[in-house]
């Protein structure tokens, strides 16, 4: 046995078939403990792997537990991937995307953008601007507004302090009007003022100058905004008078940009209560009559 032990310690310390018998017992006695120590070591890493090993496996176990009891996990990573492709393209087309979703046609998906509403395919390779209808027997309903009705919800509280309010002593209804102050009905509806909040509507502005930045309606809307009586400057420019310039810090654009995400492209364009989009002027009565009826649903 001795010489098994006095073998195995010389190869430890690469000692040559000469070197071994020329060792003396205190040379022997030390390659055992090298020995000893090595063989020692060795258990630990064994156990180190052992246990790597097994917690490998624990590890590998939980894993399908998760899937198993998550098994949608896959398709959202999958759906994940889709959003940064969908954006990453918008992104290249200038159009910012605000919120995605599954569409109701299966295989598309449903984007709220810069650009209004755009329905994509998984890799963005193919978009479409446009209207998404639902058939049936009896009816065509028209998804797509539904859809842009809560993203109007949504996103107008963003700006409530940027709106021009013209209220109502005893307020039944909030619209909110985009409006331009060239427009003939725009300023029809603006003469008109005291007749909505009279039957409790109260009157929001937002500014959409058709014309776009560069046009003198959006300078001058930029004025109105920037001024100090923002009713006020309203007022004389719904009047056909000319607005002092003013410039200072604001959200006229963002306004602009705004409506166009929501689908006007037109003006007056109202946004009622429940999100949906009333484009063109609605006299007071009228319109007191549809917005009675949306609150009895």
């Amino acid at each position: 046995m001795w010489k098994k032990t006095l073998l195995a310690a010389a190869l430890l310390t690469g000692l040559s078939g000469q070197a071994v018998a020329e060792t003396t017992d205190g040379q022997t006695k030390e390659l055992q403990s090298q020995l000893s120590s090595a063989q020692a070591e060795i258990s630990k890493l064994q156990t180190a792997l052992n246990e790597a090993a097994q917690s490998n496996a624990d590890l590998k176990t939980e894993l399908k537990a998760i899937k198993a009891d998550h098994p949608d996990l896959e398709k959202a990573k999958q759906q994940s991937r889709h959003f940064e492709m969908i954006r990453e393209q918008l992104e290249k087309l200038n159009i910012e995307a605000f919120n995605i979703n599954r569409s109701p046609v299966p295989g598309l998906y449903e984007v709220s953008s810069s650009a209004g509403l755009i329905y994509s395919s998984p890799t963005a390779t193919h978009l479409m601007f446009g209207t998404l209808y639902k058939s049936d027997d009896t009816s065509v309903i028209n998804l797509s507004d539904q859809a842009l009705a809560v993203i109007r919800k949504e996103r107008m509280g963003e700006f409530e302090k940027d709106m021009i309010v013209y209220p109502a002593k005893e307020e039944k209804h909030v619209i909110t009007v985009f409006t331009d102050t060239d427009c003939g009905y725009c300023r029809k509806l603006h003469r008109e003022m005291q007749d909505y909040n009279d039957l409790g509507i109260t009157v929001r502005y937002l500014a959409f100058p058709r014309g776009g930045e560069q046009s003198k309606t959006y300078r001058d809307m930029v004025s109105i905004w920037c001024a100090q009586d923002k009713q006020e400057a309203m007022d004389i420019a719904k009047s056909g008078k000319s607005v002092g310039s003013n410039t200072c810090e604001n959200t006229v654009l963002a306004q602009y940009q705004l409506g166009g995400a929501f689908g006007v492209n037109g003006t007056p364009a109202i946004v009622l209560q429940d999100g949906s989009l009333q484009p063109g002027y609605v006299p007071a009565e009228r319109l007191k009559m549809l917005l009675d009826s949306q609150k009895v649903q």
